[in-house]
Parts: C-alpha cells; structure tokens; sequence
C-alpha cells in the first residue's frame, strides 16, 4: 500500500514540474555545486551540524565513498541548470548493516520551494529498490520542520530520537530518524 501512495505522490509532484529532474552521478567537477549548496544550509542552524562552511578538497573523500551502483551521488538538474543534490550512503559501516542507507538531500536556495525536493525524494526512494536498499534513514534536526513533513507525507516515520546531541551556538538542538522500509 506504501508503493501505491508514494506513486501516487510521484505524479502529482510530477505534474507540477515544468521539466523533468535529470540525475547525473556527481564527478569531482561537481563539488563546487555540491560545497556551495551544502555551505548555503549552515548558516540556519536546522540542516546540518556544521558551524562553518567546508571546503572542496574536506569533501573529496566523500565523494570518493559513493559509486553508481549502490551509494550514488546525483547532481539533479532541470535542462542543464543543477537544482541541488542527493546522497545515499551507508547507515554504518558493518556488513550487516549494507541494506540500509542514510539519505540526504539538498537544493539550491533558488530551488527551493518549488517541489523538487518532494520529486527527488520520490524518485530516490524508487531507484532504492532496484539497488538492493531495503531501509532509508534520514537525520533531521526536530528544528527543521519543513523536512520532516517532506519525509513524513513520503512515508517515513519517525524511528529514533536524540534529545540535545548537538549544540548550535549553545542550544542544544534534538536529531530526529527518521526511517522508511522498501
């Protein structure tokens, strides 16, 4: 029933975009786009537990640790304009653990609010199944409501808690997991 309504959700938001999400496997070409999209969250305090921009060369390893097949990296674009970006990667590094993954999604300021990111989630969310992904994790700020109701209308449900993990200038801030099975 879970695939019916995220299909469902598929396209409707896909009838609201103009043009069709490219999604491109990231090169290290594309860490500008990626750092300049990731450095544009840090300053709200809701999306990432960075407290200064980051730069190219701290994400090279990162990039390094996705590959096509299972862990991608995709630069999403609309025509040739890149929109943001979505990561999945591992949960843990244990053996046991290589079903599921940590998704993370992030869109240009300009790109936001338009329903790119309720499309990518949907489109990701499906390529998983095909990649031999059987549980996605998402850590969300409870700050950060928007993303949340992104990932709840989508099907995840909260699965875990971590009350004040994170101090943002010296606000305890809680982690929410979210998780979905596919």
């Amino acid at each position: 029933m879970r695939v019916i309504i995220i299909l469902s959700l598929k396209v409707i938001v896909l009838k609201n975009l103009l043009k069709p999400l490219l999604y491109q496997h990231a090169s290290s070409d594309d860490l500008e786009f990626i750092v300049e999209v990731y450095n544009s969250s840090i300053e709200s305090r809701k999306v990432t537990a960075d407290l200064a921009p980051v730069s190219i060369d701290s994400k090279r390893a990162w990039l390094a640790e996705h590959n096509e097949t299972n862990r991608p990296l995709w630069i999403v674009k609309v025509g040739e304009e890149a929109v943001g970006w979505v990561s999945l990667q591992d949960f843990y590094s244990r053996p046991a653990y290589a079903g599921t993954v940590e998704l993370s999604i992030y869109l240009h300021p300009a790109h936001q609010k338009k329903g790119y990111g309720k499309a990518i989630l949907l489109h990701t969310l499906q390529a998983c199944a095909s990649m031999g992904i059987h549980s996605i994790t998402a850590f969300i700020f409870a700050a950060n409501e928007k993303s949340i109701q992104l990932f709840t209308q989508c099907g995840f449900s909260q699965w875990g808690l971590l009350p004040g993990i994170a101090m943002m200038d010296d606000v305890p801030m809680d982690l929410i997991i979210l998780g979905i099975k596919i």
